[in-house]
């Protein structure tokens, strides 16, 4: 009998380890030990997805249990994501280009926020940290699930890349910045102080009555874009 338990144990526990994919109608779960799973996006109701310390549990067509791995506990956050509109049933096949997000400090003469930049041609973006519900919440007009962690800004901003245009991309932050109270300016309310490469500082300062400086450094693999992102800002 403890043989048995012992055996059905470890079959179940296989059953919950794997790797998962996403499109654009599915999650596609792939165990150690079985055949692929996969569960219709818009068959996962409204609390669907919980998040316990050990594991995920999925509520759609099929039910999934997954342990946690760091991949599984960002799993949930993105769930809430792709789930809904407007990213649920995207088929774009390339990744809007000309976007860079990092970590960032917005520093005024008596205060300073820590959140997250994000940089585009026309315009540059700050988000506060911890906004995530706020922004998914904005961006889905649903509520997320209260079990699961709410997901972080750059990997929101990375899904946000498969929307069907720059237009969508551009107005979806546009109100993440309101929801979060986070802030917003064009390329010509801005000057870059390019004396320092991106790797080790980008430096923005905001102009008007009350001005602010945007630091933050981008690691190697957004270094291209940023530059070319700065490089056609209006030269001021």
């Amino acid at each position: 009998m403890l043989l048995l338990l012992l055996v059905a144990s470890l079959a179940y526990t296989l059953s919950c380890i794997g790797r998962f994919w996403l499109t654009s109608e599915r999650l596609v779960w792939e165990p150690f030990v079985g055949e692929p799973v996969q569960i219709s996006l818009r068959s996962i109701p409204e609390d669907g997805i919980r998040s316990s310390f050990f594991s995920i549990r999925v509520v759609g067509e099929r039910t999934l249990h997954l342990l946690h791995s760091k991949q599984e506990r960002d799993l949930a956050a993105v769930l809430e994501l792709r789930r809904q509109p407007p990213l649920l049933g995207s088929t774009t096949t390339e990744r809007l280009a000309d976007v860079v997000c990092y970590e960032a400090t917005l520093q005024g003469k008596a205060s300073y926020d820590k959140g997250y930049v994000v940089l585009r041609p026309g315009f540059v973006a700050f988000l506060p940290k911890y906004k995530g519900a706020e922004a998914l919440r904005v961006i889905t007009g649903a509520r997320p699930s209260p079990r699961v962690k709410p997901i972080e800004i750059p990997p929101l901003i990375e899904h946000l890349r498969s929307l069907p245009s720059e237009a969508a991309f551009d107005e979806c932050v546009e109100r993440v910045v309101a929801a979060a109270g986070g802030m917003r300016w064009s390329a010509w309310e801005v000057r870059h102080d390019a004396r320092a490469p991106v790797w080790k500082e980008i430096r923005l300062h905001t102009d008007g009555s009350r001005p602010l400086v945007l630091s933050g450094k981008v690691d190697w693999s957004q270094q291209a874009p940023a530059e070319r992102i700065l490089a056609d800002w209006p030269k001021r």
